[in-house]
C-alpha cells in the first residue's frame, strides 16, 4: 500500500469457500493395507514397485460426508520416477475420490487418475470407475498419454460439473493456467457416494517398472465448478498504479 489509497500490486483470495484442505504437515490418513503409500516429510508418498501384489496397497482420508454433484478438487503431483521395465506386467498408482475404503482389487465408484507403467508404456488415464476396482481400466476413460508420460511436477484438477460429467486437467504451473493434458468425460449412469480421498498401488507379479512419487496440497471446493479471485483487503476507491513516483 502507498499513500492516498494507492496500491502498487494486488494479492488475491478465492471467493469460493474452501471445504477441505490437507497440506500433509501431519498424518491424517488411514492405512488400507501394505506400506507402499503413506504420509512422510509433508507429502503423501507412493511406490508402486513395492506394492502388495494383486490386492494392492493404499491409504485413504474421509471427507466426512458424501460430496455434492458439483465440486472442484486440486492437488500437486510430483511424479518422481516413471521408467519402463523389462517385463510386461504393470506397476500402477490410482489417485481418486472413491465411494469406499477398500483395497485396489475391490469394486468402487470413483473419479481420478490411473498411471500404469510396464515394459511398453508409461500410460496416464483419466477415468470414471463405476463399480470397478481401481486397478482396472475405468468404465469411462480417456488415455491422456498412451506411452510416454514423463516424470515431473503437475498441478491436477478434477471438476465435477454434474453427477455424471467431469473434467480432468493436469497443469504445468502452480497457477493452474497452462494445461498439459485435459479431457471431459460423461458417464452413462449416476455415481454413488463419492466421499473418500484414496490412493492405491498395484504391483503385478514380476512387474519391474518404476512408478513412484508424491502428492501434496489437497484442496476441495464442494459445490463449486470454478474459482474466482478477488483482491485481498483493498480499501474502497483505491487506485492501482504501476509505479510509485
Amino acid at each position: 500500500y502507498l499513500d492516498s489509497k494507492r496500491i502498487s500490486g494486488l494479492s488475491t483470495d478465492i471467493v469460493q469457500t474452501l471445504s477441505f484442505e490437507d497440506d500433509f504437515s501431519s498424518d491424517n490418513w488411514t492405512n488400507i493395507e501394505g506400506s507402499s503409500v503413506g504420509v512422510s516429510g509433508g507429502v503423501l508418498v507412493y511406490d508402486a514397485y513395492t506394492g502388495g501384489g494383486s490386492a494392492g496397497d493404499g491409504e485413504y482420508r474421509d471427507y466426512g460426508s458424501v460430496l455434492s454433484d458439483t465440486f472442484l478438487w486440486r492437488f500437486k503431483w510430483n511424479a518422481t520416477t516413471i521408467a519402463k521395465g523389462g517385463n510386461s506386467p504393470n506397476n500402477e498408482v490410482n489417485i481418486s475420490i472413491s465411494s469406499n475404503i477398500s483395497n485396489g482389487s475391490s469394486a468402487n465408484d470413483a473419479v481420478g487418475f490411473l498411471l500404469r507403467v510396464n515394459s511398453s508404456n508409461k500410460e496416464l488415464n483419466a477415468g470414471i470407475w463405476d463399480n470397478l476396482a481401481p486397478a482396472h481400466s475405468a468404465s469411462t476413460n480417456t488415455v491422456l498419454q498412451a506411452s510416454t508420460f514423463p516424470s515431473g511436477t503437475y498441478y491436477c484438477e478434477v471438476i465435477r460439473h454434474s453427477n455424471r460429467k467431469f473434467t480432468f486437467t493436469l497443469y504445468s504451473d502452480s497457477n493452474f493456467s497452462t494445461s498439459a493434458y485435459t479431457t471431459t468425460l460423461t458417464h452413462s449412469a449416476d455415481l454413488l457416494d463419492l466421499r473418500y480421498f484414496k490412493v492405491t498401488t498395484q504391483h503385478e507379479t514380476s512387474a519391474d517398472s518404476a512408478n513412484d512419487g508424491s502428492l501434496a496440497d489437497f484442496k476441495l471446493y464442494n459445490g463449486a465448478t470454478s474459482l474466482t479471485a478477488k483482491p485481498t483487503n483493498v480499501q474502497d476507491n483505491s487506485i492501482l498504479v504501476e509505479k510509485d513516483t
